[in-house]
């Protein structure tokens, strides 16, 4: 085992409620010069089967939980590399 650097970004939660819903990403934190820099989202659902809208095309994306969106396999009982907040793990995107 070894270290690793573990990065503590800045805050901005959004928790939603029992029913399903659409988190458009664009509403939440939009993207403005230096008002979006090393910050990170927490969208907590709450319920139902929610949707993350990023408002971009997949290929856009960068990864998801460290892998690219071809490389990942939600596999049952094997967590991937995750972002820990306030002690809970959430997947993340780049």
């Amino acid at each position: 085992m070894g270290t690793e650097v573990l990065t503590v970004l800045g805050d901005r939660l959004k928790i939603g409620d029992f029913t399903a819903e659409t988190f458009q990403l664009d509403l939440i934190a939009p993207l403005v010069h230096d008002t979006f820099d090393k910050r990170a989202v927490v969208l907590c659902g709450a319920g139902g089967t929610d949707t993350l809208d990023l408002g971009c095309l997949p290929e856009q994306v960068f990864s998801l939980d460290g892998l690219s969106l071809v490389d990942f396999k939600p596999i049952p009982n094997s967590p991937p590399d995750q972002a820990v907040y306030r002690g809970s793990a959430y997947d993340y995107l780049s």
